[in-house]
């Protein structure tokens, strides 16, 4: 298992840093042929809806990089934690900013027990995911915000500037 992360991790560093991928279409095809695959074999219905000019944008490697991976630890979340039917991803652009929601169906969680806000150590096994998320969207000088409770699902709200 630590391998293959550690495989994986490798393969979005070199996609990140070659700058054939700064579009934003080529993001797109990125992440729907990583969560895809992944989420169908749990049954886990997955939809990602943009405006039809998101797809002409381009990312500098840096964002593209941290966007990327606040996406890729958001399915993995699902696929891993939340027990859900369904992962719903929007993208839109607000003026200077690129918004990403991802919300899904799943069990939903008690966010005051994750300790430094958005370390993950007490709902999920003892990872990080959540930390690094919040880390990679300061990174990108944007903001995560994240809502969840028991039972109602788990809602991921990047945004970020964009040129």
């Amino acid at each position: 298992t630590t391998s293959s992360e550690m495989i994986s991790e490798l393969n979005d560093t070199v996609w990140a840093i070659n700058p054939r991928n700064d579009n934003m279409e080529v993001i797109l095809q990125r992440m729907e042929s990583f969560a895809k695959p992944l989420l169908s074999a749990q049954g886990i219905q997955f939809t990602l809806q943009y405006d039809p000019h998101i797809s002409e944008l381009n990312l500098e490697m840096e964002k593209r990089k941290n966007f990327y991976s606040v996406f890729k630890e958001a399915v993995n979340n699902v696929v891993k934690y939340a027990e859900a039917t369904r992962m719903d991803v929007s993208l839109r652009q607000k003026g200077h900013y690129l918004l990403m929601h991802i919300q899904d169906d799943g069990k939903g969680f008690d966010l005051s027990k994750t300790s430094e806000g958005y370390k993950s150590s007490d709902v999920f096994g003892g990872g990080n995911g959540l930390k690094n998320m919040q880390q990679r969207a300061e990174d990108m000088k944007g903001t995560l915000h994240m809502q969840s409770e028991p039972g109602k699902g788990t809602r991921v709200e990047l945004e970020f500037p964009i040129p």
